[in-house]
């Protein structure tokens, strides 16, 4: 939540709507003029796996610590852009909301 507030206040990331979910997370969003959501939400992306990585390195009581490490190791050296771990998907799957039903059925989607 932190990446996600720093890129509201500071590189124009407007949130309509959103939902976490513990493998996923949706999102109803835009941003200011001149702003980028690739850039956005590379920043996100980058920034969350760095801390969840090192929250999970760092936690002796984590359960799954080895196992997680593993599958994200396997899934870095299998990517040209990671150096040792791979957090997130590579792919977004945005859908442009370019009408007033197809943005209403996403966010009631979402409520």
């Amino acid at each position: 939540m932190d990446s996600i507030r720093h890129c509201q206040q500071k590189q124009g990331l407007i949130i309509h709507a959103w939902m976490l979910i513990p493998n996923h997370f949706h999102i109803i969003c835009s941003c200011t003029e001149g702003k980028g959501l690739g850039l956005i939400w590379r920043n996100i992306k980058s920034y969350t796996a760095m801390k969840l990585t090192d929250a999970i390195l760092n936690n002796a009581k984590e359960s799954r610590k080895e196992n997680l490490l593993h599958i994200f190791e396997t899934a870095g050296k299998a990517s040209s852009s990671n150096t040792r771990y791979k957090f997130w998907e590579h792919e977004n799957h945005p859908v442009l909301l370019e009408n007033t039903e197809i943005y209403n059925q996403r966010l009631n989607y979402l409520h």
